[in-house]
């Protein structure tokens, strides 16, 4: 009778930490790292609210091509990949006026000669 009291505490113990740290869901994590992807940007350069949801969305689907893109092997994954990335800054370079850009590439620029510094 102990035996079975401990075995059922044991199972529930397990299936409550199995919740608490259930996988996140594809489309959250995602969603995630697009807001994120758009926070960095507007941390760079002023961006209006129609760009900041123009982003994310281009942002959320980058993510979702890269995802499935991890699902495939050797060159079609890495070519998927480099597609995603292609027409994410497309729609990057399509949304920005040119003193965004100017303001973009000089962060970056800046980036840069502080990474070859380090």
């Amino acid at each position: 009778m102990k035996r079975a009291k401990f075995l059922i505490v044991c199972m529930v113990v397990f299936a409550g930490f199995s919740m608490l740290f259930a996988i996140e869901p594809q489309a959250t994590k995602t969603t995630k790292l697009a807001t994120r992807m758009v926070e960095k940007t507007g941390a760079d350069i002023t961006l209006t609210d129609s760009q900041k949801t123009v982003l994310k969305k281009a942002a959320e689907l980058f993510f979702q091509k890269r995802g499935m893109a991890a699902l495939r092997t050797g060159n079609e994954s890495s070519e998927q990949k480099k597609n995603a990335e292609v027409i994410y800054k497309a729609t990057l370079d399509s949304l920005l006026t040119p003193e965004q850009k100017k303001q973009l590439e000089a962060k970056r620029a800046e980036r840069q000669r502080g990474n070859m510094n380090k």
